[in-house]
């Protein structure tokens, strides 16, 4: 483990059971309201995992650790990942909130030994999606825009919920196309904007 994340852990040991571990490492590290959103997360991942035949246990996987980088705050989130040898990207660097998702794969390879290469993967684009993805990576980036971690309904909600009804891929598209109509994207990411292309050229082809 790097050492950057041995400080983390020096009153913290699993258990085995990951929910309540991750839970439990979360609080210890004074963000509780993360730890209710990623058991939030997870278990919701799990639902919709078994709806669409996607592995229940390695979508509530993927959601319980998907925020662990809460950890850091956003101001660190540049250092912490150079620390950990994480590319940064120049948007990334511009914003760097969008570095938690990377940071959150390397934790949880690191602290909580998943090693799981479709886990990290889901965990490590869970904010931004990206080009080609697997069911998972597609699973856990709806799940935790259903848990929506800000007050209030998601404006978004009703019309992701109808698309589910279709499919995960759908669900996703609805989500992307609000958000890049609604004027709040402080930078396009670029695994957004291929995924929203990729999606875009299905869900919304030229007439």
């Amino acid at each position: 483990m790097h050492a950057l994340l041995d400080v983390l852990v020096k009153d913290f040991s699993l258990s085995g059971d990951l929910r309540e571990d991750t839970a439990q490492f979360l609080k210890l590290n004074e963000c509780p309201n993360t730890a209710i959103h990623c058991q939030q997360v997870g278990d919701t991942a799990a639902a919709l995992a078994a709806q669409f035949e996607i592995a229940p246990q390695q979508a509530a996987l993927a959601g319980w650790l998907h925020d662990i980088s809460a950890v850091f705050p956003n101001a660190e989130r540049i250092a912490v990942s150079q620390a950990l040898g994480i590319d940064i990207l120049p948007e990334e660097a511009e914003v760097p909130l969008l570095l938690h998702q990377k940071i959150s794969a390397v934790m949880a390879e690191q602290i909580f030994e998943v090693d799981d290469p479709q886990v990290l993967s889901a965990i490590g684009c869970h904010t931004t999606l990206k080009a080609t993805p697997t069911p998972l990576d597609t699973l856990v980036f709806v799940a935790d825009k259903i848990r929506w971690d800000q007050k209030g309904t998601p404006p978004y909600a009703e019309a992701l919920q109808s698309a589910l009804t279709h499919s995960i891929e759908k669900a996703a598209w609805v989500y992307q196309d609000y958000l890049w109509h609604s004027g709040k994207m402080k930078i396009v990411h670029p695994w957004m904007l291929a995924s929203y292309q990729e999606l875009k050229a299905v869900f919304s082809p030229p007439a």
